[in-house]
């Protein structure tokens, strides 16, 4: 799923990694990095 500069992966039931859209291989998994623009996103 994409939703504005993130790439959601997901496994049927929850969120399993946020990413952003311009990262390298989804090497780097935002969703225990929680900012101001993730939270207007709630």
């Amino acid at each position: 799923m994409l939703h504005d500069n993130y790439i959601c992966t997901f496994d049927g039931q929850q969120a399993m990694g946020f990413y952003d859209i311009n990262g390298k291989n989804l090497e780097n998994n935002l969703i225990g990095n929680k900012t101001h623009e993730w939270k207007r996103h709630k």
